[in-house]
């Protein structure tokens, strides 16, 4: 969820930001290496990280006004300030949760995509869009050897939009 500000530059083309809260993660399944009070054990389990960002999207957007309906494309850097982070593993009868530390605090990338607004009133649309988001930021920390994780997502918006 979020909020939007589009400012009209010239003609068709549009400048939005859009500050909103996001959610990414992954999920590991395989053997895993668990430390015990016995020592080490193999464990065949699945790992959970989740971690929320506050993401802030700058698009450049390129209307198509076709009345009543008006397709859209857009374009942007955006950046994820990291909120939280957590990592949860099942497996071997045990569950483990724990704050994951060891998440970047910074995610830079890039949103792509399309839409269509229709307007309902002279001074609301609604609008929905489909973004895709490719992060080019290592959001491990401190990697170890050549371990990298970057962040990509597809996203799906609905929303209204009113006119001042």
């Amino acid at each position: 969820f979020g909020a939007a500000l589009e400012l009209g530059i010239a003609g068709p083309v549009a400048i939005a930001v859009e500050p909103m809260y996001v959610q990414k993660g992954q999920e590991i399944s395989g053997p895993f290496i668990l430390n015990t009070n016995q020592g080490q054990m193999q464990v065949q389990g699945t790992l959970t990280n989740k971690a929320s960002y506050l993401q802030v999207p700058v698009l450049v957007k390129a209307k198509i006004p076709l009345g009543v309906v008006k397709p859209y494309g857009f374009l942007g850097p955006n950046i994820g300030i990291n909120l939280s982070a957590t990592q949860e593993f099942e497996g071997g009868g045990q569950s483990l949760d724990m704050d994951n530390e060891n998440v970047s605090s910074i995610d830079f990338g890039v949103d792509f995509g399309a839409g269509v607004a229709f307007s309902v009133m002279p001074v609301m649309d609604l609008t929905f869009d489909i973004r895709y988001s490719l992060g080019f930021t290592n959001v491990i920390d401190k990697p170890q050897q050549n371990e990298s994780a970057k962040t990509r997502g597809l996203q799906f918006m609905l929303g209204a939009m009113f006119g001042l």
